[in-house]
């Protein structure tokens, strides 16, 4: 029959696919010189629901459970991307979210797939066979309840922490947020959809193709950006500290609630002030992976107090203040000899790359690099 072939081509085709990107996440560990714990967790979570994916694509061309019926199709089709949809959700949410949140997402998958497993247990115990239609029902409902929520939370996350790391973070965070949205986007798209193509075979042959492309768009940008990660998970796990020390006392939740009309004492800024100079004379600034976290424990002060001390006393944020350093660097290299390179300049003053030094740079003065550089010439004369 035409459908079963059409059947077993998109299924073996399936198939092959996931085995390949489950090989190139596993093989891509080897070619990329900087990684993260978060990144790496990431990586063999997504690894994890390729596997399932090849599983369940065996499974479907040796017993035939879609050529069966759609019903039968649907029943293992949940039982199985259940836990592969959470998997690929939660791999993205990893890397935009602290530790708190990624329990409670950790626990919301944990409570999915043991639901989807206790209504097929109960359905098969009830009707003795795989026919058993109130528990398919039961199972359907929380299967569009789960993968919807793992298509709008992962969303969520990603906007709640992106003025936070805009803030806190002095390096080049486009990479990582370029990486975040196209990868949510993909997400989103396989999440909404696969509700839709579980229960016909027609919606299959139209939507299937379609959702095998976007997932390998997907693992193909996360390995992307394993080449280009930017690291910010201490920054985004920083929150849950912050949350601990709310919730310790009354009198500290009465505090944080004041923070923005807090001060320093004058031993503490000048402590803080002291530091700052210090490490500016050592040219920390010129470390790109610099954040307010990691700096905070070099001066050897608490994070708050630094960012209280750049808001009050600088008047700037984190990001602002240091770029404004690394810039005044620039401009003194630029005086200082004006056959330097941007590239030069760029790795010098702590900026990733040549882009990244102009970019800042303008939106700072105003200039690029060398029109800078020709108004200083023509002050001079």
């Amino acid at each position: 029959m035409i459908v079963p072939d059409y059947l077993l081509i998109f299924q073996s085709c399936a198939m092959t696919v996931m085995a390949l990107m489950a090989l190139l996440l596993l093989s891509s560990r080897f070619f990329q010189p900087h990684t993260t714990l978060n990144y790496e967790k990431s990586r063999w979570l997504l690894f994890t629901a390729m596997l399932l994916a090849v599983v369940h694509y065996l499974l479907q061309i040796f017993l035939g459970f879609r050529a069966a019926s759609d019903e039968l199709g649907a029943l293992v089709n949940m039982l199985f991307y259940t836990p592969a949809v959470y998997l690929v959700s939660y791999a993205s949410l990893r890397m935009v979210s602290d530790r708190k949140h990624k329990r409670l997402y950790m626990l919301v998958g944990f409570v999915s797939v043991a639901l989807i497993l206790v209504c097929f247990v109960v359905g098969y115990i009830c009707y003795r066979s795989l026919n058993m239609p109130v528990a398919l029902r039961s199972m359907a409902v929380v299967f569009y309840i789960s993968v919807f929520y793992y298509a709008f939370y992962p969303l969520h996350e990603l906007f709640r922490v992106k003025q936070l790391v805009e803030n806190e973070t002095g390096g080049d965070i486009r990479q990582f947020f370029i990486y975040m949205r196209v990868g949510m986007a993909v997400l989103f798209m396989i999440c909404i959809t696969v509700p839709f193509v579980i229960f016909s075979l027609k919606v299959l042959s139209i939507f299937g193709p379609i959702i095998l492309v976007l997932l390998v768009v997907y693992v193909l940008s996360f390995i992307s950006f394993g080449y280009n990660l930017t690291p910010v998970s201490d920054i985004i796990d920083e929150e849950l500290d912050d949350d601990k020390a709310k919730t310790n006392s009354e009198e500290e939740v009465t505090e944080e609630a004041s923070a923005p009309t807090a001060t320093l004492t004058e031993q503490q800024c000048k402590q803080i002030r002291t530091a700052i100079e210090r490490w500016r004379k050592a040219q920390g600034y010129s470390q790109p992976d610099v954040n307010s976290t990691n700096l905070a424990a070099k001066l050897r002060v608490p994070k708050r107090q630094l960012i209280l001390y750049l808001s009050v006393y600088e008047g700037k944020t984190f990001r602002v203040w240091l770029s404004e350093l690394r810039i005044e660097e620039a401009k003194r290299m630029l005086i200082e000899d004006e056959n330097y390179k941007l590239e030069t300049i760029a790795y010098a003053c702590g900026f990733s790359h040549r882009n990244y030094l102009q970019n800042r740079f303008k939106a700072i003065t105003g200039f690029t690099p060398r029109e800078w550089q020709e108004n200083q010439k023509k002050t001079k004369k």
